[in-house]
Parts: C-alpha cells; sequence; structure tokens
C-alpha cells in the first residue's frame, strides 16, 4: 500500500485491495437509486466488507490516525453499514459533505469518509473526485481508497461514458455509531448491547493510542 497526502485532510492510497471484482459479485440485492436511475446501490454490513477487504480500511486509518493526533481511535467507529454503488453515464455530485442517517429520521456529520474504488479507472470517462477548498482532483485506481476529513467539500465530476463503482463507509463517532444501532441510552450502551455492535463493525484499535504504529503500518507507508 502507498499513502499520498493530498492535503492536511485528503488521503489517496493505492494498491489496498486486489479483490473488487470479488466485492462487487458479493453484493446480490442491487436496487435502482430512486434519484438518479442510471445508478445502483448495494451493501453489505462492514463485518462482511472487513473481512472481504482483509481488514484493508483498518490499514488506511493506521495512516489516517498517526497524521491527527488529536483524534482519539477510541472514540470512534466504523459505521455499521457499507454502501456499494455502482454507475453509469450521467450526472455527478455538486460540492457537499457527508452526513450519516440516524433511524429516527436525523442526520450526524461523519468525522471521515473512505471511498473504496472498485473499478478500472481507465474503463470509464470523468467521474473524477474533486476537492474545491484544497484545488485537488482525483481519479482514483481500481483497489485504491480515497480518505477525508470532517466537513471537507467533495463532488464527483459527471461520468460522460463506461462504468464507476465504489464502496463507501463512514468513520463516525461513538454517540452517533450507538445511535444509529439504536441502543437504548446511545450516552451509555450496555456491555451486552456493545458486544453485539461489534459483532456487526468491529472496533479498529491502535497500539499505544496515536503516538506509536501500530501492527499494521509499514514505514514506507508514511511517504508524506
Amino acid at each position: 500500500m502507498k499513502s499520498t497526502k493530498m492535503s492536511d485532510e485528503v488521503w489517496y492510497f493505492e494498491d489496498v485491495i486486489d479483490n473488487a471484482d470479488e466485492i462487487l459479485q458479493s453484493v446480490k440485492d442491487w436496487k435502482k437509486n430512486t434519484n438518479k436511475e442510471y445508478m445502483q446501490n448495494g451493501s453489505m454490513t462492514t463485518k462482511n466488507y472487513l473481512d472481504l477487504t482483509d481488514d484493508a480500511i483498518f490499514k488506511c486509518l493506521d495512516v489516517w490516525y498517526k497524521n491527527h493526533e488529536t483524534i482519539d481511535p477510541d472514540d470512534h467507529k466504523v459505521a455499521k453499514e457499507t454502501m456499494i454503488f455502482k454507475r453509469g453515464p450521467g450526472g455527478g455530485y455538486g460540492p457537499h459533505s457527508d452526513f450519516a442517517a440516524i433511524p429516527d429520521g436525523t442526520f450526524d456529520q461523519v468525522s471521515a469518509t473512505i471511498l473504496t474504488y472498485l473499478c478500472d479507472e481507465n474503463g470509464f470517462e470523468g467521474g473524477e473526485i474533486f476537492f474545491p477548498d484544497y484545488d485537488v482532483t482525483i481519479k482514483p485506481a481500481k483497489g485504491s481508497v480515497v480518505m477525508f476529513g470532517h466537513k471537507v467539500l467533495h463532488g464527483v465530476n459527471d461520468v460522460i461514458s463506461g462504468e464507476r463503482a465504489i464502496a463507501s463507509v463512514f468513520l463516525i463517532k461513538n454517540k452517533t455509531f450507538y445511535k444509529q444501532m439504536e441502543a437504548v441510552d446511545p450516552k451509555n450502551p450496555t456491555p451486552d448491547e456493545q458486544k453485539f455492535f461489534l459483532s456487526i463493525a468491529p472496533q479498529y484499535t491502535a497500539k499505544d493510542g496515536n503516538i506509536n504504529k501500530n501492527k499494521f503500518i509499514k514505514d514506507e507507508d508514511l511517504n508524506d
């Protein structure tokens, strides 16, 4: 895995996964997006996604936390669900920041967005992700990950031709995670609730907090 710091809040990780096709094939229930007829949505539990990818996004989080020392990994979790999107030609998205949906119909700001690219970058025209506040535009390679932080504006250019596919999972604060999981008291989940929740979305753990590198990270991955 090679990591590139595109800005303080935008990172690009290459060669993260090598089974993008398997991930797409594992989604059996594709649903047409009601607002964009050229897009289909699928999903899987984040535990299944981590199992399929050998905890790949945790390796990216190693680098992220190493470079965000004010963010405590113990205060955050990956969301319970990983969304899979595939689409053909059509309109993109204007600049926006990401929010996590809560079952009560409200939304909480995410701490970071983690996007894994599941398609050959030469298989579609357009579709680049861009970050207007940082003057950064990326057309990520298949098997790569783009990760960006809290309130970062981002958009996607129109897809002119071909097919684009990504997996998307949010890094969220514990209280948001427990609200998503519908804990009786999101501020104080019971031990039984926590055990069950972690079976759906395992908790990232770092060795020695944010000070030292943990078991996943390698020196060559820190090339900023």
